[in-house]
């Protein structure tokens, strides 16, 4: 009898197991807060560059996901970064001013799964992005054509719920204008969030 239930007691576990490790397909959506890093830019027209400091965001989006892996969703994000310094030959300074970016993307992904709780996941996205430069409460606004390479891993927490760590270098296609002081938009973005599969 004991070895009646004792084997009963091990199939439950290794089935729980197995759903916890198995992905459900379909609609979901997820959030993830990250960091980012902007890459330093050299201002046209002014001879200047620019660093940040690291950055904040939030990321927001809901996809689907097929059997065969591939995945397709829909994010909206904002991050902001403030200046670090601006340089000029040997000077500097540190001005009050940041730069934040509003995006729409849309991701194609293709997860790899195995027989643990573990997966991985890469993919590219493309949309567009609406940014605001401010120094000393003086701002301007541009917008332009973005693209993203994306690379992830993410755990398996229950049936439907998993946690998402994700990179994402998200650049532009063309040069932002704020009134005549252009500049390149190239960051670094790191994300840790979760994700709920219906």
């Amino acid at each position: 009898m004991k070895k009646i239930a004792f084997a009963i007691m091990l199939v439950l576990v290794l089935a729980s197991t197995a759903m916890a490790a198995k992905t459900e397909y379909g609609p979901y959506v997820g959030m993830l807060l990250s960091g980012q890093q902007l890459q330093e830019t050299d201002v046209s027209a002014t001879g200047l560059d620019v660093t940040f400091d690291p950055g904040f965001g939030v990321t927001a989006y809901a996809g689907y996901h097929w059997p065969i892996g591939l995945r397709l969703e829909l994010e909206g994000s904002y991050f902001k970064s403030d200046i670090d310094k601006v340089k000029a030959g040997g000077a500097s300074a540190h001005p009050d001013g940041s730069v934040d970016m509003k995006a729409i993307m849309v991701n194609a992904l293709w997860e790899f799964e195995n027989s643990s709780q573990w997966f991985a996941y890469l993919g590219l996205g493309g949309g567009y992005g609406w940014s605001k430069g401010e120094v000393y409460g003086d701002h301007a606004s541009d917008s332009v054509p973005l693209m993203q390479p994306i690379l992830g891993v993410g755990y398996h927490l229950t049936e439907n719920i998993s946690m998402n760590l994700d990179y994402k270098y998200t650049f532009g296609l063309d040069t932002l204008d704020y009134d005549g002081v252009k500049g390149d938009f190239d960051a670094h973005r790191l994300g840790l969030g979760l994700r709920y599969n219906f």
